[in-house]
C-alpha cells in the first residue's frame, strides 16, 4: 500500500510538472522538461530497482519540490524576458540559416587531435603499447591495472593529463554544439567524432563519469544550438526514436563492457556482477540522498557555496578537495548523494530551494533569449548549457567541484566567440527576432 501511494502521488505530481512545461514553453527540448523527466525516471527506477534498500522518502519529497521550484523559476525567467522585450510577438515558423566560421571547425579538429594525443600519451606513460589492444584479455588486464592504480592513489597526474582531460570534455561539448550547424557530411562526421577520445579513455581506464558527462554535454549543446537555429524542438518520428534507442542501447552496452574490463575478465559471471554494480551506480545516488536527508542533514554546517563550487574554492586555496568528497552512511550503497546534498549543505533546506529557483530563472531567461536571437548569444549559450549540465550531471554530484569542467566552460565561451557567422539568412513569419 505504501509503495502504491508513493507511486500515485509521484505520478500525479510529475503529470502536473510536465503540464506546466508544456503550457509555458510548448517545446519538449526546453531544459526544464529534460531535467524533470531525467530525475523522475531516476527516482522511480531507484525506488523500485533498489526496493530492498532503506527508504525514508523525505529526501525524495524535497527533491520533487526542488524540481517544481526549478521549473517555476524557469517560467518566471521567461516572463522576465518578455517584460524586458515587449516587442516580442506570437511564435510563428522561423529559422536561421547560419554558416559558422571555418575557424570554429578548425578549433574542434584541433581539440580532437589534442585529446587523442593526450590519450596516447597516457597509454604510453603507463607502459602499454598497441599490442595491448589486440585482444580482450590484454585490454581487460590493462584496464584493471589502471583502475587499481587510480583508486589506490598511485596514479600520477601531470600537466599533460590535466590538459588532455579538459580538452576531451571540450571536444565533446563543441562537437554537440556544432553538429546542427554542419553543412557537409565531413563536418557532421567531425562533430560525431568528438566523442571518440572519451570512448578511448573509457576503454583505457574506465572513466564512467567522464563518459556520462560527455554524453550529457554533447546532447545539451546539440539541443541548445538546434533550438537557436530552428526556433523549435527537433521533430521526433518513429525512425528517429528507433535510432536514438539504438544509440542509447549502444552507450549502455559500451558502459557495461568497460566495467567488465575494469574487473579484468570478460565472461558471463563478470557480466552478472557488473549488472548488479551498475544498478547501484546508476540509481544509488537518489537512495543515498534520501537517507542522508533524513539522517545526516541535522548535523551539517552551512558552507556558503564550498560544496557546490568546490573547484573555485580549491583553486583559491581556501579548501582542499578530497577524493570521494563524501563518505558512506549506514543503509546506502554509494558515497555520492546527488548535487542536492551539496546545495543543502551550502544554503540549507529552504536556501537550497531559493538557489534552485535562481538557477531556473537564469535558464528560463536565457533560453528565451536564444529563441529570439539572431546573433550568436554567447552568454545565453553559456548559462543554459551550464545549468542544464549542472543538474543533469548533478544526479551524481556537482560538476563544479572539478576544475576540469570549469576550465572546459571557459574554453567553450572562447569557442563560441570564434563561431562568428560568415553569413545569415532568416526565414520567418511574423515573429520578431532581436539582435
Amino acid at each position: 500500500m505504501y509503495n502504491g501511494l508513493f507511486f500515485v502521488f509521484f505520478i500525479i505530481s510529475s503529470f502536473f510538472l510536465f503540464k506546466i512545461c508544456d503550457l509555458v514553453w510548448g517545446e519538449w527540448c526546453n531544459p526544464f522538461f529534460i531535467i524533470d523527466i531525467l530525475y523522475i525516471i531516476l527516482i522511480l527506477a531507484a525506488y523500485y530497482g533498489l526496493s530492498e534498500c532503506t527508504w525514508y522518502l523525505s529526501g525524495v519529497l524535497w527533491l520533487t519540490i526542488a524540481l517544481w521550484f526549478l521549473t517555476i523559476g524557469g517560467a518566471f525567467g521567461k516572463a522576465l524576458f518578455k517584460q524586458h522585450n515587449k516587442r516580442i510577438v506570437a511564435k510563428e515558423t522561423c529559422m536561421i540559416d547560419v554558416h559558422i566560421s571555418n575557424l570554429a571547425w578548425l578549433f574542434l579538429r584541433i581539440m580532437i587531435v589534442i585529446a587523442l594525443m593526450g590519450w596516447a600519451y597516457q597509454v604510453a606513460s603507463n607502459g602499454f603499447s598497441s599490442s595491448d589492444f589486440t585482444s580482450l584479455d590484454s585490454l581487460a588486464k590493462m584496464n584493471n591495472e589502471v583502475a587499481v592504480e587510480r583508486y589506490s592513489g598511485q596514479s600520477n597526474s601531470n600537466v599533460i593529463t590535466t590538459i588532455s582531460t579538459i580538452v576531451t570534455y571540450t571536444a565533446a561539448l563543441c562537437g554537440g554544439f556544432l553538429f546542427p550547424f554542419a553543412k557537409t557530411k565531413t563536418n557532421k562526421v567531425v562533430a560525431v567524432f568528438s566523442m571518440i577520445p572519451i570512448m578511448l579513455v573509457m576503454l583505457f581506464c574506465n572513466g564512467k563519469s567522464g563518459f556520462l558527462s560527455c554524453i550529457i554535454l554533447w546532447g545539451s549543446a546539440f539541443l541548445t544550438s538546434f533550438f537557436y537555429i530552428h526556433k523549435q524542438s527537433p521533430k521526433v518520428d518513429l525512425s528517429k526514436l528507433i535510432g536514438y534507442s539504438i544509440l542509447a542501447v549502444f552507450a549502455l552496452a559500451f558502459l557495461l563492457f568497460s566495467m567488465m574490463l575494469r574487473i579484468g575478465h570478460v565472461d558471463l559471471e563478470t557480466f552478472n556482477v557488473v549488472t548488479q554494480k551498475f544498478m547501484s551506480y546508476a540509481f544509488g545516488e537518489i537512495q543515498a540522498f534520501d537517507c542522508w536527508f533524513e539522517l545526516g542533514r541535522s548535523n551539517i554546517e552551512y558552507s556558503a557555496g564550498v560544496q557546490t563550487f568546490m573547484a573555485i574554492f580549491h583553486s583559491l586555496g581556501i579548501v582542499k578537495r578530497k577524493q570521494g568528497v563524501y563518505g558512506f552512511i549506514p543503509g546506502v550503497v554509494t558515497n555520492v548523494y546527488t548535487v542536492f546534498r551539496g546545495i543543502i549543505g551550502d544554503f540549507g533546506t529552504i536556501g537550497g530551494l531559493v538557489f534552485v529557483t535562481i538557477c531556473g530563472c537564469l535558464a528560463g531567461y536565457y533560453f528565451e533569449k536564444i529563441k529570439y536571437s539572431v546573433r550568436l548569444p554567447v552568454v545565453s549559450f553559456f548559462f543554459v548549457i551550464s545549468i542544464e549540465f549542472f543538474f543533469m550531471y548533478g544526479y551524481i554530484i556537482s560538476p563544479w567541484i572539478y576544475a576540469s569542467y570549469m576550465a572546459m566552460m571557459v574554453l567553450f565561451v572562447g569557442f563560441t566567440m570564434l563561431c562568428k557567422r560568415k553569413s545569415i539568412k532568416i526565414v520567418c513569419g511574423n515573429k520578431v527576432l532581436i539582435g
